[in-house]
């Protein structure tokens, strides 16, 4: 069952996560993330307002893109999740604000919580 629009944020906003795991359609030094639909953007936005750490799995397209609607600033995202193609473009442009990671699904595990 999939939950979008108010439904989705009541849904949120009950929970206290450990990590957040979000997309963007953009992400850049200048706009932090964003995304074309204001829905999402706000999903995001109250996803990463209710965790400790977020991460964002981006391929390289995203790296420098901007859409309309802001989601977070970069400062509040601890990792970027890339393709080993994005590694160079996501460093050059979120200039040290979060670790960028490499990593193929098909070896890739996520960290235990503390």
């Amino acid at each position: 069952l999939a939950q979008s629009g108010s439904i989705a944020a009541s849904s949120i906003s009950r929970y206290n996560a450990n990590l957040a795991v979000i997309g963007a359609q953009g992400i850049s030094n200048k706009s932090g993330l964003s995304e074309v639909n204001s829905e999402i953007s706000d999903l995001n936005r109250l996803m990463v307002e209710h965790s400790d750490k977020t991460w964002v799995l981006a391929d390289l397209s995203k790296a420098g893109a901007q859409s309309p609607y802001h989601a977070v600033d970069l400062e509040e995202v601890n990792t970027i999740v890339t393709t080993h193609d994005g590694v160079d473009l996501f460093e050059f442009e979120v200039e040290g604000a979060c670790e960028i990671l490499s990593a193929p699904l098909s070896s890739f595990t996520f960290p235990q919580s503390a």
